[in-house]
Formats: C-alpha cells, structure tokens, sequence
C-alpha cells in the first residue's frame, strides 16, 4: 500500500480546518507505532510530500520533502517522486540508500530544481534509522535530533547521506515538519520561528495544533507536520 497527501481527506471542525487536511484513516498500519499527519499546501497543488510505505518484517518508511518552487511544476515533480519512492522501496530499504538512489534518478531527469528529503525506517523493535538530504532535522521528544544531513537531491550526480540509528523508547515522539512551519509569517513580517515550534512540541502538540498555530501565525509556505509516536 502506498499513500500520498493527495488522498487526504478536509476536515470539518476547528480553526481554519476547512482547508487542513489529515491522515486518520488512510495510513497503513505501522507496528509499535502511531502515525499522525497534517498537510496544507498554500495553493491549490503544492511542493511538499509524504510517504508511508509498509517494508518487509513489519518495517515503515517514512519520507517527507519538499520541492523547490510552487504550483503546478512542483506538484508535477511530487507526482515523479512518488513513483520513483515506490520502485526504489521495492529493492532499497536503508534510508541513505533511498535518497542516493532517488537522487540519481532525480539527476538523470536533469530536474533543474532541488528537494530536500528525510527517509525514516521504524523497526517493531522501536530501532529507528534516518538519513537527511537537505531537509529540516527530525525532532525527537521537543529536541531537534543533532545531524550533518548532506545537500538537497538533484544538485549533484553522487550523494552520501548521512544515516544515523536510534532507539525510541515508550511514549518517544518523532516529529517531522517542512519548513512552511517555521517560516510561517505574520503581517508584521514576523517567522513563526523554530522557539515556538519547539514550545509547542515540548508541551505534547499534536501535529493538528501545531499545523493549526504556524496557520492562525499566517501561512506563507506549503506546510507539512507528521508525527510517530513510539506505543509499545
């Protein structure tokens, strides 16, 4: 099974929720796991993009991005990068390899673009592997997971990826956001900024709430929050 934001359904309560759209129903099972999820493209097509891909032995990979650029171009480029995600997960599960793999693909279509990604296996056992190409670190518990991360995809024909491993305990919680945000921007011209994103993840926000605040903050950016939660 593979999913995508595209079959997201529109909430019909709560602030803005009109035009939030959330995962409850369409994600598939993750052993050990609870996976929530918000995305809101500021358009009616956007740039950001997730995966939940079931992998063999119980394994999930999850990977979020977000490609350069707005509107329909972007979303063409989401729609090449589903596809390409679903062949490479059919022979590649490391995460790093993922991206090094996508990379290449990306590359050889001379996208003249980029995408930052983050690819994350969970393991029934709570053993988590993550590589960054770009993106935002993942926050672990309201803390932002140290990382060297590597260059966006499709700059470079070669790309190596850091991949780190950690083990997620009962009641850890993973949280993974694209930069809309962060750089959520008022009328004053103020950014939502990392302070209160972090605030917000410590005091336990679900990813609705914190979708819900960075929008009433003033939307200038596809916006993406996803949330794993460690349950056994």
């Amino acid at each position: 099974m593979l999913w995508s934001p595209s079959a997201s359904r529109v909430a019909t309560s709560g602030l803005n929720s009109r035009k939030l759209r959330w995962t409850p129903n369409w994600l598939p099972p993750t052993p050990g796991y609870i996976i929530e999820s918000i995305y809101r493209p500021a358009a009616q097509v956007g740039g950001d993009f997730f995966q939940v891909i079931p992998l063999s032995a119980d394994q999930t990979l999850v990977v979020v991005g977000d490609v350069s650029g707005k509107g329909l171009s972007a979303a063409m480029i989401v729609s090449m990068l589903i596809g390409m995600l679903h062949t490479i997960s059919r022979i590649s599960q490391g995460p790093a390899q993922i991206l090094t793999e996508l990379n290449s693909l990306l590359f050889e279509h001379k996208h003249r673009g980029f995408v930052t990604c983050l690819a994350i296996r969970l393991d029934p056992s709570g053993r988590v592997a993550v590589a960054n190409a770009g993106h935002l670190p993942p926050w672990l518990n309201g803390v932002e997971i140290a990382f060297a991360g590597s260059l966006p995809l499709s700059l470079l024909a070669s790309l190596a990826p850091e991949e780190i491993t950690l083990q997620m305990r009962h009641g850890d919680r993973i949280t993974l956001i694209t930069d809309g945000v962060v750089e959520a921007r008022n009328a004053q011209g103020d950014l939502f900024g990392f302070d209160r994103t972090q605030t917000l993840m410590r005091q336990g926000a679900s990813p609705h709430l914190l979708a819900e605040a960075a929008i009433e903050h003033g939307q200038d950016d596809d916006l993406t929050v996803i949330s794993i939660l460690r349950t056994a």
